[in-house]
């Protein structure tokens, strides 16, 4: 699976005005898929904000209510209840009002929550471990949110600064060229830019039920 990238070299160089001329194009890409991987654990959003752009099948258990909460989802294709085996289809399931489910919410891009209509050719969603297929294309957004974009910029800047002696963001280096991963990649808030990356990452945050 390709490393997922939430900003650019040239982006953060338009964005800052900084010299990163003396450091290679692997090393930069390192320390945005590091920040990257970071921003995806600090929010806990481990499959990330971008959709791939293509369909995927995932599975669910069911809960024995008439709604479900899902990963972050663009659009459903198919929805299928399968048999207690977890494998065989027992119903496929139509979206739409007067169908068998909408999709919520309405207004956002980023869909969380499928919930049965009273037409729906089943009453719940059947209890059991596996019992809902879904292929749909999974994700927060088409496209990388802008402020997740800024926040990934500055946490590179941050990393920068670290090299050049003037601050505290790499707790482990390797000898020649600098190595990092999302676990040194720490928010301060008493830095420059940490308070505001804090905010926008928290705003993004899931919430565990």
């Amino acid at each position: 699976m390709a490393q997922r990238e939430y900003t650019t070299r040239a982006k953060i160089i338009e964005m800052t005005n900084l010299d990163f001329s003396s450091l290679s194009n692997s090393i930069v890409t390192e320390w945005i898929q590091a920040v990257s991987r970071y921003i995806d654990n600090y929010t806990d959003r481990l499959t990330g904000f971008v959709t791939p752009g293509v369909d995927e099948i995932r599975y669910f258990d069911g809960n024995g209510k008439r709604e479900i909460m899902l990963d972050n989802f663009i659009s459903i294709t198919s929805l299928e209840i399968l048999e207690l085996n977890g494998s065989d289809v027992e119903y496929s399931l139509d979206e739409g009002k007067g169908n068998d489910y909408i999709i919520y919410p309405y207004n956002e891009t980023a869909k969380y929550k499928v919930i049965l209509e009273t037409s729906s050719t089943i009453g719940e969603f059947y209890r059991g471990n596996k019992r809902i297929k879904i292929t749909g294309e999974w994700g927060y957004s088409s496209a990388t949110p802008a402020d997740i974009s800024v926040a990934a910029s500055f946490l590179v800047v941050d990393i920068l600064n670290k090299v050049k002696g003037k601050g505290d963001r790499v707790t482990s280096e390797s000898l020649g060229d600098y190595s990092v991963s999302y676990e040194t990649v720490v928010l301060n808030e008493k830095s420059i830019h940490g308070g505001n990356i804090k905010n926008i990452l928290d705003r993004y945050r899931l919430l565990s039920l």
